[in-house]
């Protein structure tokens, strides 16, 4: 089964998208390239036609969206 993990090098989705490979999923990991640790997929969700062609590419059997913001702050700007 093929999952895309949003937020996939985060604190909680580096730990998920290591399970997932582990019980034999074919996982992609998407997020920012700034964040924490790498990615399979470069991803900006508030860019609605780069998250269409990405699903495209892709084509997640199933999706788990752990992509956020934690420290509100540089969530304003």
């Amino acid at each position: 089964m093929r999952a895309l993990v949003t937020g996939g090098n985060g604190f909680v989705g580096r730990h998920l998208v290591a399970l997932l490979r582990q019980r034999g999923y074919e996982v992609v990991a998407a997020g920012r390239a700034s964040e924490s640790g790498p990615v399979d997929v470069e991803l900006e969700l508030n860019d609605a036609q780069s998250v269409r062609a990405m699903l495209d590419t892709v084509r997640p059997q199933t999706i788990y969206h752990l992509a956020a913001v934690a420290f509100v702050p540089p969530a304003r700007t």
